[in-house]
């Protein structure tokens, strides 16, 4: 009678970070918006439409952290703020107002 027993397959350990690029565009009211770019900073094809003609301001590639701290880096790394329209200083104005 044998008594071997089975090895326990091995514990697979993923090695691989995650890696970010990401680009920023202003959208219509003035925020800052951040989308998915290749390493050159050419915006993935299906972000196109997000950006409806307007341009990426800075991109960069980010790796081994996650996407908010790769995002919270682009936006410091650009020195970029969010630029409100007038429309929209309005309606946040009349919203801070509202709340007091």
């Amino acid at each position: 009678m044998s008594t071997k027993t089975k090895k326990a397959p091995a514990k697979k350990t993923s090695t691989t970070k995650p890696r970010w690029s990401l680009g920023l565009f202003r959208n219509a009211s003035g925020k800052l918006v951040t989308v998915y770019v290749t390493t050159e900073g050419v915006v993935m094809p299906y972000e196109k439409k997000r950006l409806n003609g307007n341009k990426i301001l800075h991109y960069g590639v980010y790796s081994g952290m996650k996407y908010s701290q790769a995002r919270k880096r682009l936006l410091a790394d650009s020195g970029l703020k969010d630029e409100l329209v007038e429309a929209n200083r309005k309606a946040v104005a009349k919203k801070a107002k509202a709340t007091k």
